[in-house]
Formats: structure tokens, sequence, C-alpha cells
């Protein structure tokens, strides 16, 4: 079905900075560059940006590395792979909305694959270093991976902005469907 996707862009505290509204059709990733861009015009030097796993692509990573920093749920790391991870190495403990994680962090060479890198149009697969950050939910012991490019903020700020984004982001939309009156 045709329609049109509403994008909020909002600050720390969840306050709405810009809306975008595109097509649905229109790939997510040239959205994030945009707003990238965006946010340089309107002061912000170097941007954090904190996305979902829509815009997940090595390519786009390096593209993004060259005006911002991201944030996001990192994929194709399964949970074997988190599991191998001793539980000595989680040497900090956040607290965040009512939940205790243990984090862990590591570099990590990520390369997209070379069937990727052909079917947009490039010879040669993208590849370049990330910082993993790994959560472990203290009450359940599950763990889940989040990449980002910037090395500099502490990795519990990091964990903070991927944990924040989440339900805030989708309530935003609740929140304005409701006081607009939209049913989709």
């Amino acid at each position: 079905m045709r329609g049109n996707e509403l994008y909020a862009i909002t600050d720390l505290q969840g306050r709405p900075l810009f809306f975008i509204t595109e097509s649905n059709e229109i790939d997510f990733r040239p959205i994030i560059l945009r707003s990238a861009s965006k946010l340089v015009a309107l002061g912000i030097c170097r941007p954090i940006l904190v996305f979902d796993r829509g815009g997940y692509g090595i390519h786009f990573f390096k593209l993004m590395d060259e005006s911002a920093d991201f944030v996001t749920w990192a994929k194709y790391v399964g949970d074997k792979a988190l599991a191998r991870i001793a539980d000595s190495s989680f040497t900090v403990g956040i607290w965040l909305n009512n939940k205790k994680y243990h984090v862990y962090e590591e570099l990590r060479k990520v390369s997209e694959s070379a069937q990727t890198a052909k079917s947009e149009g490039r010879s040669e697969p993208t590849s370049m270093m990330l910082r993993m950050v790994v959560l472990e939910n203290v009450e359940t012991g599950k763990r889940v991976a989040i990449y980002t490019n910037n090395t500099d903020k502490p990795l519990y700020d990091i964990a903070h902005y991927m944990l924040n984004r989440w339900g805030d982001s989708e309530n935003i939309f609740k929140e304005m469907m409701a006081r607009f009156n939209l049913n989709y």
C-alpha cells in the first residue's frame, strides 16, 4: 500500500528537532545522511545519530563516518558469538529504564559481502573498524550488540543512547497519532 513515512529527529530528551516526510518506498539510509547534514547545518559539528537496523550497511557506515557518528544495533552478531564473551569481560554496569545491564566493548572489523557490494554497483566490498558494545540484561542474561563509530564517548553513554532510543522514538509517533486522530 502506498503511503508516507514520518521521521522524527529528536534530541536526547526526545524533543523533536525536525521532521522529514518521505514516501515509504525510499531507503532509510539517505534519510539518515540528510538528517546528519541538516544537523551539521544547524551548528552541531559532529552529530551522533541513533537508529534501528533499517539503517544498517557497512558501506553506509563508511559514508556516515565522514560527517557524523552513529549508534545502531549490530546485525549478524549471533547469540553464540555473544555467549562466548566471558562474564568477567563485562566491566561496567548501568541501570536504565528500570533494568540493570552489564556492558562490554571491543573493536571489531566488519565487512560487507562481495554480493552486497556488487548489488550496490561496487566492485570491492567495504570494511571498517567499529566499536561493538555488548549489553547483557542482568535479570534475563540476554545479550545484544551495538555498533558505533564513536570511540570517544564512554561505553555507558553509547549504551544509554541506544536503550533510550528504543521506546521513546516509537512513543512519539503513538502520541502524535492520538493527538491528531490518525489511524495509520
